[in-house]
This record gives structure tokens, C-alpha cells and sequence, in this order.
């Protein structure tokens, strides 16, 4: 793989965490893979505030995905 690596993904996970704060309608972040690497994936609530966060962070590419309210299944 030359994408970045588990680690760093990792290492950008926290990155964006420490960014985001409780306005920012997000309900998830986690990592997945993406192209030859790996990506963190963040779930928003709504479109409203989804280009706040830059689209990349410490070299890793986020993904972003409008998925609506979390609820028990």
C-alpha cells in the first residue's frame, strides 16, 4: 500500500476529533479504506456543516457522508 498507512489514519482520527466540536452535527468517525490507503470516514447528521472540516488531515483524505439520525435498531 502506498496511501497512508493504519497508523497514520489512526493518527488523523484523533487529529480530527480534537476539531470537531458538539455543533458540528457529526454522529461517527471512524477509518476505512480508500483508493491505495486508508481514510477516516466522518458521519454527519445533515449536510449543514460538512465542509468545515478540511478534506484532508495530516496527509489523510476524509470522507464525508450524510447518514441522518443514529436510532436503535
Amino acid at each position: 500500500m502506498s496511501g497512508p498507512s493504519l497508523e497514520k489514519a489512526r493518527a488523523a482520527k484523533a487529529h480530527t476529533i480534537d476539531m470537531i466540536d458538539e455543533s458540528d452535527d457529526v454522529v461517527g468517525v471512524g477509518i476505512t479504506k480508500a483508493n491505495d490507503g486508508f481514510a477516516v470516514k466522518v458521519n454527519y447528521r445533515t449536510d449543514d456543516l460538512i465542509n468545515r472540516l478540511p478534506d484532508i488531515i495530516d496527509g489523510v483524505p476524509i470522507v464525508k457522508e450524510v447518514v441522518g439520525d443514529l436510532r436503535k435498531l
